[in-house]
């Protein structure tokens, strides 16, 4: 069957009309697939040079900053040793390098979109330098002191977190690049449009590398998500709730059913509680950096009190607080898991007699989460993987 082309209006273009249905439920940022266009000679060698510019970018950043951290490290425990046992030593002092480059870069670092608030940044400068001057111009015995051992706590908890968090963020879009270069051969992007205000997002198909926005070409390699949603079911054989789910005195101006779940909205609640109990690498990496922090304080100073000072308890507050995150996540799975077991899905809809017949609120029976709203899938569905 011979399909119909129209112009790019990026730029001459071809463009083929989704005639998939599977395609036709992808989404990306709250916004439906809609077509497929041709990849132009002179982005295949901006999006090219940017990915090479990256990998380049990546290895000297991290060798630099290693380097750096460790050489600065090794000159203070030569120079001052006394400061140096203060900190734990040579370990000690690069983890405290390593908080001091990432509050640095935090504050340093020119946001995306430009409109960063000035105040913080500044403030964070000045707390840096300030604690930084104290420690320089102090006696040795006050790093034993809250004063100055508290400030220094919220620095390496603050600044490893920066620092890690870039690294992760860098680490996907390395990750990503292979599939990068397949999209450039390929030759291929997906256009995703639609909404009131006509937004619409290029994305190349594999890596989810964003390439364009609103008709502008995007400046940096920046990736974003899609989703497989499930088709609405609108129409669908509506029947009533079991007895005991709906309270007695449900309100009269609503009505409220049940339909049961199509095979693929069960897929996409699975592929959502898969997504949801995969992600305890936050929780893990916690752990482990907690782990690795004590054991290097009690290896250097093997004292019982390293485990239960103000060093000791903001790590287990960094631990505690990612663990939590993740048994919250894992709950909701949980729930969800339910729900998909369950097989059907409670529709809100008006009693009135002038009602339409399509169900304005669509939720799931056990997490309480709005499935549909108006026939069009619920804003969290769309964040997919």
């Amino acid at each position: 069957m011979t399909q119909s082309t129209e112009t790019d209006v990026l730029g001459g273009s071809t463009c083929v009309p989704a005639e998939d249905p599977i395609g036709a439920r992808r989404w990306a940022e709250s916004l439906p697939f809609s077509t497929r266009r041709d990849l132009r000679a002179g982005e295949h060698a901006v999006w090219r040079r940017r990915a090479w510019k990256l990998i380049v970018q990546t290895a000297a950043i991290g060798a630099v900053t290693i380097a750096g951290v460790w050489a600065g490290a090794v000159a203070v425990d030569l120079l001052l040793s006394e400061l140096s046992h203060a900190f734990g030593g040579v370990a000690g002092l690069a983890l405290s390098l390593v908080g001091v480059v990432g509050i640095a870069a935090a504050c340093l670092a020119r946001s995306p979109g430009g409109h960063a608030p000035l105040v913080p940044r500044i403030g964070g400068l000045a707390a840096l330098l300030l604690t930084m001057g104290a420690t320089a111009w102090a006696p040795t015995d006050a790093l034993s002191s809250l004063w100055l051992r508290t400030p220094w706590v919220a620095i390496v908890l603050l600044g490893t977190g920066t620092i890690a968090l870039g690294a992760w963020q860098r680490a996907v879009l390395l990750a990503r690049l292979p599939r990068l270069f397949s999209d450039l051969a390929a030759s291929t992007v997906d256009v995703y449009a639609g909404g009131r205000a006509g937004a619409r997002l290029d994305v190349m198909p594999s890596s989810r590398v964003v390439i364009a926005r609103n008709g502008s070409a995007t400046e940096r390699i920046a990736t974003t998500r899609t989703a497989e949603i499930a088709a609405p079911q609108p129409h669908a054989y509506r029947t009533s709730l079991p007895r005991g789910v709906a309270r007695a005195n449900a309100d009269a101006l609503v009505k409220l059913q049940r339909r049961g779940l199509t095979v693929d909205e069960r897929a996409e609640l699975g592929a959502h509680i898969r997504r949801l109990r995969r992600t305890a690498w936050p929780a893990l990496g916690s752990l482990f950096a907690v782990a690795l922090v004590l054991a290097l304080r009690m290896l250097e100073d093997p004292d019982w009190h390293n485990l239960v000072d103000v060093v000791a308890f903001g790590w287990y507050a960094l631990g505690v607080v990612a663990c939590v995150a993740y048994a919250r996540r894992h709950r909701a799975a949980k729930k969800l898991a339910i729900d998909r077991d369950l097989r059907w899905v409670v529709t809100v809809d008006d009693a009135s007699p002038r009602a339409a017949g399509v169900a304005r609120l669509e939720v799931l029976p056990v997490s309480h989460l709005a499935w549909t709203e108006d026939a069009a899938p619920a804003l969290w569905r769309l964040h997919g993987a």
